[in-house]
């Protein structure tokens, strides 16, 4: 098992809002369920799929239940507004399975939206695997694509929102592995107090028929420090 956890089109939104919440770091988070996107997928809120362990870890699986992946996600019903959001999380990033994406975001809307993903998109040759976005991503320079590759188990994962700026870091101890800004001082990017936190881990597309594995986020820790 990997221990690690958007797509940037399609409505994030499920036909059922699970009610379930779990306490992490301090917030509590709501657990979604249904079907819909990212990736037109199933999301469970079960004990089995997302849960807090006694340390005070959140885990989020994609599992196989009745011959039915089900992916996973949690999101914060409020509003943090302008600030630093600071993600630990335990495990590789760089080792998901070519079809997974695990995903850090701040979501209005489609066409609002500041994300960290880990993914190759379904190609397992694909170097850039993780990225950086700025919705909608197909505006120049909203986008910023790269490799990432760990030694160790533990990584930390930073979205810095400053109104019209964003600055996003992945840190290994004490190494950046990548940094990079984005600014445009006519794009609010995000409407303060519009916006919510979210957490997942899904499917672009299936895995191939007769795949086993399961996949598996830990996310250690969370930070909010208001701008």
């Amino acid at each position: 098992m990997v221990l690690l956890g958007s797509l940037i089109f399609g409505s994030f939104m499920p036909t059922v809002v699970g009610v379930r919440t779990v306490s992490f770091a301090g917030y509590s988070w709501n657990v979604k369920s249904g079907y819909g996107g990212p990736g037109s997928n199933y999301w469970s809120d079960s004990l089995e799929s997302v849960w807090v362990d006694n340390s005070g870890q959140l885990h989020l699986k994609i599992r196989n239940i009745n011959g039915v992946w089900y992916c996973s996600e949690v999101y914060l019903p409020n509003s943090l507004g302008y600030g630093q959001y600071v993600f630990h999380v335990a495990g590789r990033v760089d080792s998901l399975k070519p079809n997974v994406v695990m995903g850090l975001f701040l979501y209005q809307s489609d066409q609002r939206e500041v994300d960290i993903e880990f993914t190759r998109w379904g190609d397992p040759n694909r170097i850039e695997n993780a990225q950086y976005v700025i919705s909608p991503s197909k505006l120049p320079n909203n986008m910023h694509r790269f490799p990432i590759s760990q030694s160790i188990n533990f990584s930390t994962h930073v979205i810095n929102w400053a109104g019209s700026s964003v600055n996003f870091r992945s840190i290994e101890g004490d190494n950046i592995l990548q940094e990079w800004t984005y600014f445009n001082s006519a794009n609010r990017i995000l409407r303060e107090g519009r916006e919510r936190l979210h957490i997942n881990l899904w499917l672009y597309g299936t895995y191939p028929a007769g795949t086993s594995c399961e996949q598996e986020i830990v996310i250690t820790g969370f930070e909010f420090t208001p701008a």
